[in-house]
């Protein structure tokens, strides 16, 4: 994970700009990045947040260099927003260079991304928030290689070990595996409990580490009706077939059960029994908990 966020993008951007794509992960919006009142927005999909952005943002005025084409998933703070404006104005304080930033949701900025490697009108740089955009922008051969970033990162103890992970991938079309993005965030999956309640309705004050012994915790207190009188479930999983959360939830499972989706050389690793044994244990598992009644009837549906 970053540490120094502005020093990345400063030299993401130094590398990146009006070359090509550079995918990053995390989430920002439609500004000319300096110290005046803001333009007008533009925004391809309005992004509803409760808090105004602040009125100084990077401007053209500011030197008569190209601005840094930015693209930005935003999520659901516009915390996120305001941080990523303080880094940019940072930036071209810094270095003289004006950012230009527009904020995007979900789906429109991966339409955006995937019709300008088209039309050749690219940003500089652009972030990817779960939903693998970097991995098929760079199949597609539409991003740059920035290893010397990464390396970089490295050097500095910017990035935690495991990061670069995630980033080193296929360029489609040129067959290398490289790093085509860097890392802004990681996102961990955690199980999330009352303790209070967990003890009150199974006797357990400290959760076990055993697989079954930890969700059977959970069934038990379904199970003995105490949930029922606070009408809950024992379990939150989602399990229609399209959306990131329930996507999540079958993955760590199978991670749980020890499945590897690809090999070392990255390939689809459909033929090893390991795999398929974590995917039908994954499966079952959850396919189990639905049938018993502990995941909530309606969580098959997207309705």
């Amino acid at each position: 994970m970053l540490v120094n966020r502005r020093q990345a993008i400063s030299k993401i951007a130094a590398v990146s700009a009006g070359l090509g794509v550079a995918v990053v992960a995390a989430g920002i919006g439609g500004y000319l990045a300096g110290t005046q009142t803001a333009p007008a927005r533009t925004v391809e999909k309005t992004v509803t947040t409760s808090t105004a952005l602040p009125t100084t943002y990077v401007t053209t005025a500011a030197s008569a260099v190209k601005p840094i084409e930015v693209w930005w998933v935003t999520e659901f703070f516009p915390e996120e927003q305001l941080a990523f404006m303080e880094i940019a104005n940072d930036f071209t304080k810094e270095t003289g260079i004006p950012v230009h930033v527009t904020f995007y949701d979900f789906q429109a900025a991966e339409a955006k991304l995937f019709t300008a490697i088209k039309t050749g009108q690219v940003p500089d740089m652009s972030n990817d928030i779960g939903t693998a955009i970097g991995t098929r922008l760079a199949w597609e051969g539409a991003l740059l290689d920035v290893s010397d970033v990464i390396e970089d990162l490295k050097k500095t103890g910017d990035l935690i070990p495991v990061a670069p992970e995630n980033c080193y991938i296929v360029d489609g079309v040129s067959k290398k595996r490289s790093y085509f993005q860097f890392p802004q965030a990681l996102q961990p999956f955690v199980n999330t409990y009352w303790a209070d309640v967990l003890e009150k309705y199974t006797g357990v004050s400290k959760p076990p580490e055993d697989w079954n012994d930890w969700w059977g915790i959970f069934k038990k207190a379904q199970d003995n009706g105490a949930m029922k009188d606070l009408g809950m479930y024992a379990f939150g999983f989602c399990l229609y077939s399209a959306g990131g959360d329930s996507e999540d939830a079958f993955s760590e499972t199978m991670f749980a059960y020890g499945g590897k989706p690809l090999t070392e050389d990255g390939k689809v690793n459909y033929k090893d029994p390991a795999f398929k044994k974590a995917v039908t244990e994954t499966l079952e598992f959850i396919v189990d908990l639905y049938k018993g009644g502990y995941i909530p009837p309606r969580s098959d549906s997207l309705g």
